[in-house]
């Protein structure tokens, strides 16, 4: 726990020290067709945002039927220790964003965090997947991953709110990929009353 709240201490100075040296902005005057083009940008999201929800879904049953039981260990991960998901994966996020500012760092940080929260967005999919479907009838992992995701997706094209649930959810998906990328040593570390 001391060693969380301290990497938690860190990341809070290193995101005061960017605010601090970060240019100044100057607000620009607003135009007579913004109003216009914000009411179009809200209505017309969610529409243009469809075929990325497809392949975010396909995405999803791709990673699942390569690696099932990966999928499986981070959707009841997630599902059992949501709260400690998120706080690893808030500071994790923080740090890979401060990384990604770096030109020589960007092109191996910036694809590898996308993997990664692919990897953990599949896990998250296939819980709220299972969720969804374990009443109706028995369904193979990809698909239910896949329809999982694509709920997700359909919520994150949301305006606003879709925004932020995205932003939660990378933090969870980067905390249970986090927690589960160790093994039984993570699991010894963080849950050990659920090893048996």
């Amino acid at each position: 726990m001391r060693r969380f709240l301290s990497l938690l201490l860190i990341g809070g100075f290193m995101l005061a020290a960017v605010a601090v040296f970060a240019p100044p902005l100057r607000a620009a005057a607003p135009k007579p067709g913004d109003v216009a083009a914000l009411a179009t940008f809200v209505i017309a999201s969610p529409i243009a945002g469809l075929p990325w929800v497809i392949c975010i879904a396909a995405l999803s049953a791709l990673i699942t039927l390569v690696k099932p039981e990966r999928v499986q260990r981070e959707a009841s991960v997630v599902n059992t220790h949501r709260s400690t998901c998120f706080w690893w994966g808030l500071p994790t996020g923080l740090l890979l964003l401060m990384l990604m500012g770096n030109e020589r760092l960007a092109w191996i940080v910036i694809p590898l965090t996308s993997l990664v929260i692919a990897v953990g967005f599949a896990g998250i999919g296939y819980a709220v997947g299972h969720r969804l479907l374990s009443k109706t009838h028995t369904f193979p992992p990809t698909v239910v991953a896949a329809i999982g995701s694509a709920v997700l997706g359909l919520a994150f094209l949301v305006p606003f709110a879709g925004w932020v649930l995205f932003l939660y959810v990378a933090c969870l998906s980067l905390g249970a990929f986090r927690l589960t990328w160790f093994g039984k040593l993570a699991e010894q570390m963080f849950f050990p009353d659920d090893i048996k």
